[in-house]
């Protein structure tokens, strides 16, 4: 697969406030830290309903 360099004015710096759910927290806490780079700065715990 072959890689295509975007101009700079395309390029995602950033972004706040993201609001992610997953099945799995951990694993996916995981992989945005680990993969990408992220660093957890607030969790909230919810309450499940079921």
């Amino acid at each position: 697969m072959e890689r295509t360099a975007f101009p700079a004015a395309e390029r995602i710096t950033g972004f706040r406030y993201p609001g992610l759910r997953a099945r799995d927290l951990d694993r996916s806490i995981a992989f945005y830290t680990t993969v990408l780079g992220m660093r957890v700065v607030w969790r909230m715990k919810s309450v499940r309903q079921g």
